[in-house]
């Protein structure tokens, strides 16, 4: 049973992050012509969470994203000494897991498919018995 579910489970899981993924990267461009549109600097009402992810003290990476990549010129009061040693490290970890999730079902597919490769070819009849023999052979 658990096998059966392993494999969708795994590709529900790179769909979800995939999914997050181009949810928190295409933020800048929405966010930007929402401003352009509405002549309003707030966030589109779907863009709470990285609203919410840039005022924290994670928003560092999100921040620079924002305003380095995009040209936003996003400017937040407070201290500029930037993000906390342990924001990076939580920003890397979960980079790690959203591209290991994305990663899984391929990683799967492709040691299976290696597997069975290397089964088909270990085959005493057919690795020793040439194709023109092995037809005359069986017909």
């Amino acid at each position: 049973m658990a096998d059966r579910l392993a494999e969708p489970v795994s590709w529900l899981g790179a769909v979800i992050a995939f999914l997050v993924l181009l949810y928190l990267l295409s933020a800048p461009p929405i966010v930007l012509a929402h401003v352009k549109q509405t002549g309003s600097a707030s966030f589109p009402p779907g863009y709470g969470p990285v609203l919410w992810l840039i005022e924290s003290d994670f928003g560092g990476p999100m921040v620079w994203y924002f305003n380095n990549v995009w040209g936003a010129e996003l400017l937040l009061i407070g201290g500029d000494e930037g993000p906390p040693w342990y924001s990076i490290a939580t920003y890397i970890a979960l980079g790690g897991v959203l591209l290991s999730a994305l990663a899984l079902p391929f990683l799967k597919a492709w040691l299976r498919r290696s597997a069975e490769r290397r089964a088909f070819s270990g085959r005493a009849d057919c690795a020793s018995v040439s194709s023109p023999a092995l037809f005359r052979a069986r017909h």
